[in-house]
């Protein structure tokens, strides 16, 4: 089990949304956790700050969904109107031959 970790801890870098708690490990030692709103449990701070990353990365491109960015570095080409397409002329078919 988990209980609520009241001491200073510095939570400045943590999300409000976030909670921190004492979590007994299999060695029955107490270690500091990270429960994230949906209660998920992260042991340690990088693995918090690696999860927050994937979060905003995902809303972005959630958010970016189906518009287009140029790449760093290069221009955007000029709107233009698509070429024609080349077609061949047909040719018209020999005439059968006239029945005597």
């Amino acid at each position: 089990g988990t209980f609520p970790d009241r001491s200073a801890f510095d939570r400045s870098w943590l999300p409000d949304a976030w909670g921190v708690a004492w979590r007994a490990t299999d060695g029955d030692k107490l270690t500091r956790v990270f429960i994230s709103p949906e209660g998920r449990c992260l042991w340690r701070k990088n693995l918090v700050v690696k999860f927050l990353d994937k979060i905003a990365a995902e809303k972005l491109a959630l958010a970016s969904y189906g518009t287009t960015t140029p790449k760093p570095g290069r221009r955007e080409a000029p709107e233009t109107s698509p070429p024609e397409k080349k077609t061949r002329a047909k040719r018209r078919p020999e005439a059968p031959p006239k029945a005597p």
